[in-house]
């Protein structure tokens, strides 16, 4: 992933008519979408006015958990980071048109940072948020044909507390937390959508059950199963089983160490998950638990790559999954795995969590960081290939502009960008038109050409010159030019 490190909030103004003391100058943040904007003020600091708020389109970064087919036809689905509050944001995703809608961001007032896929009745979406600095973690709905977003339920501590794993059986939720309970080791606990009334159904202890719950799978609607990310009597983590009726927590089967990788998936009576190590070659497994006889068998053991992501079942007896390098395909019947798709890690390809299968042998997923925020995506088993739908958190007219405006003898405005464009996050030139209120980009930098803009200013032939921090080539910057007859 890349980090480009960018000072805030420096400005110089342009005066644009002395007899009225107006000035016209950028922020590098704020605005409508928090990405900068264009500002005009009178000398003495009254009238201040946003002129023009550089776009955020596609707002959300580095998304993990797949989407859901809701009853709309849309996909929904969340992403932890990104979004006007920097919170992240609830999307919808018409696969047809593919059009990309933020249609909630979350905040410290009513959430942060979603976790887990979502999960529905048919009428309603169903999720829950972490805890942030200021806020604790939630239980939320939201409806998409009013676009209407509802806390449910608000934990009662703040801090690192991962409340997530929603299932949903019989108008009931269930799910998990991390931390908080009595022994601040984190509890299972369920919520009545018809009631409304919370209820803790059982308190873990760390050394005893593990900790950090990372997937909650309904096998009956009595019982439920789980995997813990560490601790445990093995202090790896395990899997676990929890009877709604009964209220007895088991401990099905430790994990080795560095423990369980992404989540369960129920095929029949049989889960199935992979581990980071362990196995033949200590690179890691694909396992099979058995609801019935309660047997645990390791099914494949990686010898090269270790796998990094859920599994998806086809729905014909094979699993679609992937390691640090590559799409995988394993038939159960006759333990066949092969390598299907080599991502490309010049651009950040990989993908974590599970896929969404569509049919025709296409599956929908996320990748975390393709070109630096991430993307929706679609693999082809039949063609081996993916195809990057929607880029995240783009900003195709630019977004942190420079430091300065040029007043061009055209008497229009020029200046630069240092992210954003076509490029994903390399910058742009722009002219802005005061008497249109319009932005146009000019050029958008690619890299190659330099990176990272700082400014430009006008030569006595009438050209814009400027200087980039970095270039491709020997990630020292360029002198440019740009003709703006």
């Amino acid at each position: 992933m890349k980090n480009i490190q960018l000072s805030i909030t420096l400005f110089l103004l342009v005066n644009i008519a002395e007899a009225q003391q107006s000035f016209i100058g950028t922020v590098e943040r704020g605005g409508d979408f928090s990405s900068g904007s264009i500002f005009r003020t009178d000398a003495d600091g009254t009238n201040f006015e946003t002129l023009f708020s550089f776009p955020i389109e596609n707002r959300g970064s580095f998304p993990e958990d797949r989407p859901i087919l809701f009853s709309d036809g849309l996909y929904y689905g969340t992403i932890s980071n990104g979004g006007l509050f920097n919170s992240g944001v609830l999307y919808a995703y018409d696969l047809t048109s593919n059009e990309y809608e933020v249609k909630f961001d979350f905040s410290i007032y009513v959430g942060q940072f979603p976790r887990g896929t979502l999960v529905t009745d048919g009428s309603l979406l169903f999720g829950t948020t972490s805890a942030g600095a200021q806020r604790t973690g939630t239980l939320y709905q939201f409806d998409p044909t009013t676009e209407t977003h509802t806390i449910l339920h608000e934990f009662s501590q703040t801090g690192n507390q991962n409340i997530s794993n929603l299932v949903l059986i019989d108008n009931t939720l269930y799910g998990t937390s991390s931390t908080a309970g009595v022994n601040n080791d984190g509890f299972l606990w369920s919520y009545d959508l018809t009631t409304e009334a919370f209820s803790i159904l059982y308190e873990l202890d760390r050394a005893m059950d593990g900790n950090n719950p990372r997937s909650l799978v309904a096998v009956n609607s009595d019982m439920l199963y789980g995997m813990m990310e560490g601790n445990g009597p093995g202090g790896a983590g395990n899997l676990f089983s929890y009877g709604l009726t009964s209220n007895i927590y088991q401990v099905l089967t430790l994990f080795p160490p560095g423990g369980s990788n992404g989540k369960l998936v129920l095929v029949g009576d049989d889960l199935f998950g992979t581990t980071v190590n362990g196995g033949a070659d200590n690179r890691g497994t694909i396992y099979r638990f058995n609801t019935t006889t309660d047997v645990y068998t390791t099914e494949f053991s990686f010898n090269g790559l270790r796998p990094s992501s859920s599994l998806t079942y086809d729905g014909n007896g094979a699993f679609i999954g992937a390691t640090e390098e590559t799409i995988f395909e394993y038939e159960i019947a006759n333990s066949t795995y092969t390598d299907l798709y080599t991502f490309d890690v010049n651009t950040f390809e990989y993908y974590t969590r599970d896929l969404l299968p569509l049919g025709n042998n296409e599956f929908l997923g996320m990748m975390p960081d393709f070109t630096s925020a991430g993307s929706l995506f679609v693999f082809d088993r039949s063609a081996n290939a993916v195809e990057h739908k929607v880029l995240l958190n783009q900003a195709p007219l630019g977004e942190i502009p420079g430091r300065t405006l040029t007043l061009h003898s055209n008497d229009k405005y020029y200046g630069v960008t240092r992210n954003g464009g076509d490029f994903g996050f390399y910058g742009t030139l722009f002219e802005y038109d005061p008497g249109l209120n319009q932005v146009n980009v000019l050029h958008s930098f690619n890299g190659v050409d330099g990176s990272f803009p700082q400014a430009v200013t006008e030569g006595a032939d009438g050209r814009l010159y400027g200087v980039t921090s970095s270039d491709a080539t020997n990630n020292k910057g360029v002198i440019f030019s740009y003709d703006v007859v």
